[in-house]
This record gives C-alpha cells, sequence and structure tokens, in this order.
C-alpha cells in the first residue's frame, strides 16, 4: 500500500482522479511491478478505461501511454 501527493493546480476532479491513476502506473513501471491495484471512487475515471473520450485533452496522450503500460503488466 502506498500513498502520494501533487500539486495539479488549478483544475477538477476528474482530471485529479485520472492523474492519481496515471501517477500511480508510472510509478509501478519504474519499480517493475507486475501487479497494480488501482482503486478509485471515481465512477468517471473508472469508466475511461472503457472510453478515453471522458480523458481531459491535456493528459489524454499521458492516458494513452499509462494504458499501453498497464497491458504489459
Amino acid at each position: 500500500m502506498g500513498s502520494f501527493t501533487m500539486n495539479l493546480g488549478i483544475t477538477n476532479a476528474l482530471y485529479a482522479e485520472i492523474m492519481g491513476v496515471i501517477l500511480a502506473t508510472e510509478f509501478g513501471v519504474e519499480k517493475q511491478w507486475n501487479f497494480l491495484w488501482i482503486e478509485t471512487d471515481s465512477k468517471l475515471a473508472s469508466l475511461a478505461f472503457k472510453s478515453p473520450l471522458i480523458v481531459p485533452w491535456q493528459i489524454k496522450n499521458r492516458w494513452f501511454n499509462c494504458l499501453s503500460k498497464l497491458t504489459t503488466m
């Protein structure tokens, strides 16, 4: 179990939730973990795995990189 914090500036809750997933994934890849359990209380953030159109445009490229990394785990 772990947690982290980061200043995202002025943004909305969806952006913050998706950035949390992205940062957790990047951290897991950096540590060379084979398994990653991601929990969120945001329905929209969990729906972003099925429909990337939900993801804000500012982080869309990073989101697709995150999805690519998750498939290799």
